[in-house]
């Protein structure tokens, strides 16, 4: 079953040309141009993975808001408006699990997206059993 990625991208360029390349790619593909439409999305499509280019909707995801219920340790990984060290490392401090700096290689960001996956998906469905 092909990953799920939430795109939560304001421009539209940007949200439209990821949704392309990572369909190409294997995975389903939602778009949230909007903060409040991909906080609806992450509510409602639980999806494994959320690429995302505000700092604000990072904090929020892990955060949580009263009323809403998503998972709240789903991956991120963050377009970062500049390649600043500080700023890479003020977003991993708040919760992304990766930042990767615009302008940005495509083949590089799918390399971090799997990456960011096969670290979190390790283990589930398998059974550890320890002892007789």
């Amino acid at each position: 079953m092909p990953s799920a990625v939430l795109v939560a991208e304001p421009e539209t360029t940007t949200r439209e040309y990821l949704g392309r390349q990572l369909r190409d790619d294997g995975f389903d593909v939602l778009g949230a141009s909007r903060r409040s439409e991909a906080l609806d999305l992450a509510e409602q499509a639980r999806p494994d993975l959320v690429l995302l280019a505000e700092l604000d909707l990072c904090l929020c995801l892990r955060r949580g808001e009263p009323g809403r219920n998503w998972d709240r340790n789903v991956p991120i990984v963050l377009l970062a408006p500049s390649s600043d060290p500080v700023e890479r490392v003020r977003a991993l401090n708040r919760g992304a699990d990766d930042v990767i700096a615009r302008p940005f290689a495509y083949e590089e960001l799918l390399a971090r997206i799997r990456a960011v996956l096969r670290r979190t998906t390790v283990g589930l469905g398998e059974v550890l059993v320890a002892g007789d």
